[in-house]
């Protein structure tokens, strides 16, 4: 799924994935809900509302709130929502009854709660969307099957993989890719994407039917992801679990086109040891191993030397510096 990475208006290829997976499923005009407790200007749903999804926005930050609602006020699809869902208690099914004049159902739900997705999703009954889609710290390891305490989850940590899946699969919920958010889609279209994906020349097909957008999907990525020499990545095959290979996947991903991105996880995650006290240490077997196995210490060199001979570049044609802080950063 991350061949169809780009972005429109998310951050980490979402835009291209979340078409893509309602193009496979074959709704092409559906109903999504976002809430969203952070000030980030990136959404998950923006490109939906562009391709004549409704909705509905739910933020508790009250300028943003007002940028919304002045955005969408002549909207008749899309309705915003000025809330803390924790303190209004608008939990899912509460938020599907009181706005049923507006949505009957609900293809997509995107979440973005500064680490307590999980705190809210363990409060869905009755309605389930069809794609659930939420943040989850890039660091914690897969496999972590302790639930972390909301007073350490709330600070962007969140809940592991497992744990989620754990919560989900109860549900018929079935992990789908990971692009920083995961994706969860409902078991009854399992076969659908099993096989999609397995063939390409049927993927290709769908992509091209006048009712999607195809100009918003990554080409360019596409062929790349074609171009890799399957022998670069032979560890690959010995991740056999379901997490796992997709956290694998995501972490590949960062090698071959966001390497700026993959340093900050190792720099973080893997050279050094994140604790909140005796409660939780944040490791990350996987990342490390990568690290290790890649050599991603002599990456880094690599790619900082072409750095700085980019920034050379473009002060000599330019004569400004380049401030392009996340290549900077580590």
């Amino acid at each position: 799924m991350l061949s169809f990475y780009n972005n429109v208006c998310s951050k980490n290829g979402e835009d291209g994935i979340i078409l893509a997976i309602f193009t496979i499923m074959g709704v092409r005009k559906g109903t999504f809900i976002d809430i969203d407790h952070s000030n980030s200007t990136n959404s998950n749903s923006f490109l939906l509302t562009k391709n004549r999804w409704k909705g509905i926005l739910i933020n508790k930050l009250e300028k943003k709130h007002t940028d919304l609602y002045n955005y969408f006020k002549k909207s008749k699809k899309v309705h915003t929502v000025d809330a803390d869902v924790f303190e209004k208690k608008l939990y899912l099914d509460d938020i599907m009854n009181k706005y049923k004049h507006k949505l009957k159902k609900c293809h997509f739900l995107n979440l973005n709660l500064n680490g307590l997705e999980y705190e809210y999703l363990k409060n869905m009954k009755n309605f389930e969307p069809k794609v659930i889609c939420f943040k989850i710290n890039e660091g914690l390891d897969v496999q972590y099957k302790k639930i972390i305490p909301n007073e350490i989850a709330q600070h962007n940590i969140g809940q592991s993989l497992f744990v989620y899946n754990e919560l989900l699969e109860k549900r018929n919920y079935f992990p789908l890719c990971y692009t920083g958010y995961i994706f969860f889609v409902k078991k009854e279209y399992k076969p659908k994407f099993d096989y999609a994906l397995s063939n390409k020349k049927l993927m290709a097909t769908m992509l091209e039917k006048k009712e999607v957008n195809t100009d918003v999907f990554n080409k360019e990525t596409v062929d790349k992801l074609k171009e890799v020499d399957t022998n670069e990545f032979p560890e690959e095959k010995e991740y056999t679990d379901k997490l796992d290979k997709i956290y694998f996947e995501y972490i590949k991903y960062l090698f071959l086109y966001k390497p700026n991105y993959a340093w900050q996880l190792n720099n973080f995650f893997c050279k050094r040891e994140v604790k909140f006290g005796d409660k939780l240490v944040l490791k990350n077997n996987i990342l490390h191993k990568f690290c290790s196995d890649h050599n991603l210490t002599q990456h880094e060199l690599d790619v900082r030397m072409l750095q700085q001979q980019i920034d050379k570049t473009i002060k000599e044609k330019t004569g400004e510096e380049n401030n392009d802080y996340l290549l900077k950063r580590v």
